[in-house]
């Protein structure tokens, strides 16, 4: 008799399913430790809120022509919101190369009726020029909120938010 629900005879023996291969049990082994590391990342980072409370990175994923995406973690990154918000200006290029983030500005040259943005430039005297805007972007991707974050140098740079480091 077929059971309306699962479509087959309940009593009637299946064929077994296939066993997956050692490299399977690895790869989800994997998969699931980079799960709870990027859990983890939000976490932590979602509740920075001193120079010294550590913050982590969280994945990247690039693809290589196979279906499955694949975790990437930079080769640089601060330990702590104090080196965050001391990053070189270099570090904050790369940062924004490797999450792959955009820099939009409010144009300064388009006509005052209309509100024009435009894409930062990942040049170091651009970037150093904007470099709150940039470490705010950042800050998102990884799930720093920076409105909570209690610190003299975030003070300054939101004082005179378009000088560098």
């Amino acid at each position: 008799m077929v059971h309306p629900l699962i479509h087959h005879d309940p009593f009637e023996v299946q064929s077994p399913q296939p066993v997956a291969s050692p490299d399977h049990y690895a790869r989800s082994a994997q998969i699931m430790s980079l799960m709870e590391r990027e859990i983890i990342a939000h976490s932590a980072n979602r509740v920075a809120s001193r120079g010294t409370c550590q913050i982590f990175p969280v994945l990247q994923f690039s693809r290589d022509g196979r279906s499955l995406p694949i975790p990437e973690m930079p080769e640089y990154f601060p330990g702590t919101v104090a080196e965050f918000l001391r990053m070189s200006v270099e570090r904050v290029i790369y940062l924004l190369g490797f999450y792959e983030l955009d820099v939009w500005v409010l144009d300064q040259t388009a006509e005052e009726s209309e509100e024009q943005y435009r894409r930062l430039e990942l040049i170091s005297n651009v970037i150093a020029s904007h470099y709150l805007r940039c470490l705010e972007n950042i800050a998102r991707a990884i799930g720093l909120k920076l409105k909570k974050v209690h610190s003299r140098k975030l003070e300054r740079l939101r004082a005179s938010p378009n000088q560098g480091p």
